[in-house]
C-alpha cells in the first residue's frame, strides 16, 4: 500500500495536484474536523454507492486517512476501494492528528 506523509499531501494540496482527499471518519466526526477539501466516506457504511457517487474516477489519485495513523481502518478502506476497482490509493501517515499536530488548518464545527 501507498502511503503519504502530512508534509507531502500539504505540498500537494499547495501545489494544486489533482487528488481526492477521503476521511474515513464517521459523519459527525466529519462535521466536527477535517482536512479542508476532504469528501467523507466513512468505512461504517458500504462504499457502494458513496464511492459510485462521490469517487466517479476510478484510475484518480485518491487519499484515504483517519482520524489516527489507523492502519487498520486504513488498509480497510484501500481494500475496499481496489476491489471496487479504484488503482491509485494512497494512506495518509498520521492521520487527521498528525495533520493537526503538523501545525496544518482543519475545517469543521470545532476546527481548533
Amino acid at each position: 500500500m501507498n502511503v503519504i506523509s502530512v508534509q507531502e499531501l500539504k505540498a500537494k494540496l499547495e501545489a494544486g495536484e489533482s487528488l481526492t482527499l477521503v476521511d474515513l471518519q464517521d459523519p459527525h466526526e466529519f462535521e466536527h474536523r477535517h482536512i479542508p477539501g476532504a469528501v467523507n466516506i466513512p468505512m461504517s457504511n458500504k462504499c457502494d454507492e458513496a464511492c459510485a457517487v462521490i469517487l466517479k474516477d476510478k484510475d484518480a489519485t485518491i487519499i484515504v486517512y483517519g482520524e489516527f495513523d489507523e492502519l487498520g481502518k486504513g488498509s480497510q478502506a484501500t481494500d475496499v476501494l481496489t476491489t471496487a476497482g479504484y488503482s491509485n490509493l494512497i494512506r495518509l501517515t498520521g492521520g487527521l492528528m498528525g495533520w493537526m499536530e503538523a501545525g496544518y488548518a482543519v475545517e469543521g464545527g470545532k476546527a481548533s
